[in-house]
């Protein structure tokens, strides 16, 4: 199922953008080694402002899958 978050909507998934900004970080920073920055086990850069929107995925056990 896929879910837009907005910066209207963002408070109901903030446990789905710490998963995934902890995701981001698994994969960009410590699996391809890129030199990004974090904050403990999260990814964030300049796009993440309260006015970016994302595109989450989540399979059918409600585990988040993909992310843009």
């Amino acid at each position: 199922m896929l879910h837009l978050v907005t910066e209207e909507n963002r408070p109901t998934y903030r446990r789905e953008l710490r998963e995934m900004h902890a995701h981001r970080k698994q994969v960009f920073v410590d699996q391809l080694q890129w030199p990004l920055p974090c904050e403990g086990e999260l990814e964030f850069d300049d796009f993440d402002s309260d006015s970016a929107v994302y595109l989450l995925h989540f399979n059918a056990q409600g585990t988040l899958s993909a992310s843009a």
